[in-house]
């Protein structure tokens, strides 16, 4: 059968299934057959552990975890490549697909998967969506490891350290659920069509060390949120602007035996600086509504 990996194969495969690059999903795949190698088997892979594909397209990222023999899943909102992917899976029996909005399954994910739940994650995830997903992607405690192709700009964002004008709420997010390195960066012309931007690799292991309660964890992510829904203001400006309802003369009151200083912007603050921020709130008996 004709192979997704290779510009050729996939000229071919859209010549055959008449389909073609839709911009409004953000369909931008991947060419080159010895990056999708690399790609997937940065995976530290168990021959019976099931991996999830995020936005299959064509399958060519993930078409080498079929070919060396691996369960794969793949979920995918265009429903134009069902008559593809019946014909992946009378070649290949270990292919599974699911079509449907990815956005709305993680939160619930494994309602979608009878036996096991995929610990492995892979993905061309959609540039234009790649923020929102990742917000919904990162708390989940279902996955182990994942391999995602982003924009070079979100990735950088994601990395900055504390004083970094890039810094946001996401990469607070990245900080306490995973740890993350850089695997290849990839120029545009490995994507059809090429994108109009440059893009990066990454490798995501999920660690434990803020394992906090659903409750702890829902707390602190509106604490960084308002702190950052001013950004151009300091932490206590931001909050005392906030929906909170509080005033800077009281909120400084709350912090006033501690050495945090909110007179910082929320991007100088490290997410330990963050964890304090929101334990000497909540101990304060400070409710913060819903966002």
């Amino acid at each position: 059968m004709i192979e997704p990996t290779t510009f050729s194969g996939l000229k071919a495969l859209m010549a055959f299934y008449n389909l073609a690059p839709k911009k409004r999903k953000g369909q931008n795949f991947l060419v080159d057959n010895n990056i999708a190698k690399k790609l997937c088997f940065s995976l530290n892979l168990s021959e019976k552990e099931p991996v999830l594909e995020i936005g299959g397209g064509f399958l060519s990222l993930s078409f080498p975890l079929l070919k060396a023999g691996y369960n794969l899943t793949t979920i995918e909102y265009d429903s134009s490549f069902l008559p593809w992917y019946l014909e992946v899976k009378n070649h290949y029996p270990n292919f599974n697909y699911l079509i449907g909005d990815i956005r709305k399954m993680l939160p619930d994910i494994s309602a979608f998967f009878a036996n096991q739940i995929p610990t492995r994650v892979i993905g061309n995830l959609p540039y234009y969506l790649t923020s929102h997903l990742l917000f919904l992607f990162l708390p989940g405690k279902w996955w182990k490891e994942a391999i995602f192709t982003i924009q070079k700009e979100v990735a950088d964002r994601l990395m900055t350290p504390p004083g970094s004008k890039q810094r946001s709420p996401l990469t607070l997010m990245r900080e306490e659920y995973v740890n993350i390195k850089v695997v290849a960066d990839l120029p545009p012309q490995v994507f059809y069509p090429p994108p109009g931007v440059n893009s990066r690799a990454i490798f995501l292991q999920r660690k434990l060390e803020y394992n906090l309660s659903e409750e702890e964890d829902n707390y602190l992510r509106k604490v960084i949120y308002l702190s950052f829904s001013k950004k151009r203001k300091t932490v206590l400006n931001s909050l005392s602007l906030s929906s909170l309802g509080l005033k800077k003369e009281l909120l400084a009151d709350i912090f006033k035996e501690t050495t945090l200083d909110l007179n910082l912007r929320a991007e100088d603050l490290s997410l330990k600086d963050f964890l304090f921020l929101a334990k000497t709130l909540k101990g304060s008996g400070v409710a913060i509504p819903e966002i």
